[in-house]
């Protein structure tokens, strides 16, 4: 993406170029900006694995003849953020709430915040244990739904559940770099 039509994105969004640069230059893969519209998140692509550990973890899996222990594979590097993006627009047309992207170009991508971590909130000695019952039962009904629609989660961990709405137990999903 040209460097102009990012800066366009940016202030359509009142994000400082500077911000986006210190983001950009952080040696963090992830990376959150916080501006007076909201907080969003610089997301780089991680390098690829080495195929090793996928031929070994198989290997085991079909000696073993449990194909649960498959491993998925994780392309890494800019393969995973396209595929990430394309998850993104994928889910969102299907109606599943997940982050709006903002802009991106082959190796990042910018990305609104959606939500407030459910596994940060699940470990707080001051959540009652109702509420986690409450928020575990929210992300299965949020998970549901997803397959409902004919449409899959490359990880369904609760890390990567956050709950956008605390009246109505919404659940937004994160983190499509993996499958395909």
């Amino acid at each position: 993406m040209e460097m102009d039509q990012v800066k366009t994105q940016l202030q359509q969004h009142d994000i400082a170029i500077c911000q986006w640069r210190t983001a950009m230059d952080s040696n963090e893969r992830i990376a959150k900006i916080t501006t007076e519209r909201g907080s969003f998140w610089l997301k780089k692509a991680a390098p690829a694995r080495g195929v090793f550990r996928y031929h070994a973890l198989n290997l085991f899996s079909r000696l073993l003849r449990l194909p649960l222990l498959k491993a998925v594979p994780q392309p890494g590097g800019n393969r995973a953020i396209a595929n990430e993006i394309s998850r993104i627009h994928t889910l969102a047309s299907h109606g599943v709430l997940v982050p709006e992207v903002i802009v991106y170009d082959d190796s990042w991508l910018l990305i609104k915040d959606i939500g407030t971590s459910i596994i940060k909130t699940m470990k707080l000695t001051s959540t009652t244990q109702s509420r986690r019952q409450q928020l575990f039962t929210a992300c299965l009904k949020a998970i549901k739904n997803v397959h409902s629609k004919g449409q899959y989660l490359s990880q369904a961990f609760i890390r990567n559940l956050l709950l956008h709405d605390e009246q109505t137990m919404q659940v937004a999903f994160i983190d499509f770099e993996i499958g395909r």
